[in-house]
């Protein structure tokens, strides 16, 4: 009889083939994509697509 899979355990399966199996390249898969802020995620969900982003240079503050 075949286990089926939650949903949390498809979110990890889906990494890679096979879709239906959670294996050793799901992990690999899933260790080299970028996540979240760390990546800049939240940055990129606010500009356009098509659209780069724009660089700002900050300058040292007088005040301390």
């Amino acid at each position: 009889m075949k286990k089926t899979l939650s949903p949390k355990q498809k979110k990890i399966a889906a990494a890679a083939e096979p879709t239906d199996k959670i294996t050793g390249e799901d992990f690999a898969a899933l260790r080299d994509k970028p996540a979240g802020m760390s990546a800049g995620g939240m940055i990129e969900r606010f500009i356009p697509k098509g659209q780069k982003p724009i660089q700002v240079k900050l300058q040292k503050s007088s005040i301390s």
